[in-house]
């Protein structure tokens, strides 16, 4: 027993810090998303380090095993409940797999058996050991994840040859985008039926030109729109290598923006996210950290506290409210003159909820609603469509999905839709992903 405790002896009695191996993984975890982020402050790093130092030594001088059972379990519980709330909602092989749910469920596991099984000294040295090691690990982890996305990427922004006999006007382009939009080849295969091309079909009866099977490299919202907006990033090796939790920066200073106002062509934003400094329509629809502290705390537990006092069951009603907004700007708006806007929909991405007009069934599967919500999705836009129209007789006009519909492994995620108006098809025969539109509609306007 002794060459075992000799085998595991550490220089410095890891014991005392049991306060500091627990949180420390969060602090971790955490570390690249405040490194990468416009709110990078050393000075509040040292400081939060400073007081869980601080907070180590008081939790040290506490012999009442009771109470220090109650301060672990809520540590537990506000750092690492997010991460452990959907392990045991989703207890499947696809979840079992993943690195960060086995930990944390070890974190709970072992956290029990030390409290109560303490009197076997071998086990608690092996417990205090596990956590010094998995502190470690995710320090490496945190380090190549920081490595990887702090590289700037490089937009060229010469004028592509292929482009250069696209028809050129005054016209405004309205881009709508549907958020997690499935193909409607892939639709078919959840619910195979006429209905699942209507809504295609409609739109070639006038004029349109359509793409039922239109390609996606993205399958997350922020780096599909990002990589639109930069004329493709898609391809660029230092950008698919970005975590996209770290893409937000790339609105910053597009490149599709930046040309299109050397063009004279004014941008209107309805979408949620700020790009180029143009404000979104609607803030709060994902609540993007907007200080250090909201960013740190974005993991725990606090997340979910904030979102309910500040944005009021945001889950259920940010999607049909920013959706609302929308479609009414979209039937009474007239677009004037070399603007381009864009106009993003949250449909049929989830909660799959319409005011009065959709509800989400309860006593059916999530593809029966999915799909459900796809139909209404087209039939509630091809009725703006008909107003937007009459209102705009010459306005161009895309529709594109960001990507396909997720949850479903018979379905792709990378195939979406794409419908033009006012658009050749010379113009569209370079436009083979979503993520070229940006090239498209830069192109699509002559120099003012």
């Amino acid at each position: 027993m002794k060459s075992i405790y000799r085998i595991i002896k550490f220089p410095i009695n890891l014991r005392n810090h049991l306060f500091l191996l627990l949180i420390l993984p969060y602090v971790i975890y955490t570390l690249p998303s405040v490194l990468l982020s416009d709110f990078n402050n050393n000075i509040y790093l040292f400081l939060i380090l400073f007081i869980l130092f601080i907070l180590n030594y008081f939790f040290k001088l506490i012999n009442n095993k009771l109470i220090k059972v109650l301060i672990i379990n809520l540590i537990l519980i506000f750092f690492y409940g997010l991460l452990i709330l959907p392990f045991f909602s989703k207890l499947s092989i696809h979840f079992l797999i993943k690195v960060k749910y086995i930990f944390v469920f070890f974190l709970f596991l072992l956290n029990f058996l030390y409290f109560f099984l303490n009197r076997i000294k071998l086990f608690s040295i092996i417990f205090i050991k596990y956590l010094f090691i998995l502190n470690i690990l995710l320090l490496i982890s945190s380090f190549y994840l920081y490595r990887s996305n702090i590289t700037n990427i490089k937009i060229d922004n010469t004028i592509d040859k292929k482009y250069t006999n696209n028809t050129i006007s005054d016209a405004s382009i309205l881009l709508i985008v549907l958020d997690e939009y499935g193909s409607p080849y892939e639709i078919d295969k959840i619910k195979p039926n006429k209905r699942s091309y209507s809504f295609s079909k409609k739109l070639k009866s006038e004029g349109w030109i359509v793409k039922d099977s239109f390609y996606s490299y993205e399958t997350k919202t922020i780096k599909s729109i990002s990589s639109m907006f930069n004329l493709n990033l898609s391809n660029n090796f230092d950008f698919n290598k970005r975590n996209y939790k770290y893409c937000d920066i790339y609105f910053k200073n597009t490149t599709l923006i930046n040309n299109l106002e050397f063009k004279n062509v004014d941008f209107i934003n309805w979408s949620i996210f700020e790009i180029n400094g143009y404000s979104p329509i609607s803030k709060d629809v994902y609540p993007f950290p907007k200080n250090f502290s909201e960013l740190f705390f974005s993991n725990t537990i606090l997340r979910i506290l904030l979102n309910k006092m500040k944005y009021n069951n945001l889950n259920e009603k940010r999607g049909y409210l920013h959706n609302n907004k929308v479609f009414i700007l979209l039937e009474n708006f007239i677009v004037p003159q070399r603007k381009i806007v864009y106009a993003h929909l949250l449909m049929p991405h989830a909660p799959f909820e319409f005011n009065s007009e959709f509800k989400y069934d309860v006593n059916k599967s999530y593809d029966y609603n999915y799909t459900n919500y796809w139909n209404f999705t087209n039939t509630k836009l091809y009725e703006s469509l008909i107003i937007l129209k009459r209102n705009n007789p010459n306005l161009r006009i895309i529709i594109t999905g960001d990507h396909g519909y997720r949850d479903n492994n018979r379905i792709n995620p990378n195939y979406t839709f794409g419908a033009f108006y006012g658009f050749s098809s010379r113009e569209l025969k370079y436009i083979n992903s979503v993520q070229d539109v940006g090239k498209l509609i830069l192109y699509s306007f002559k120099f003012n």
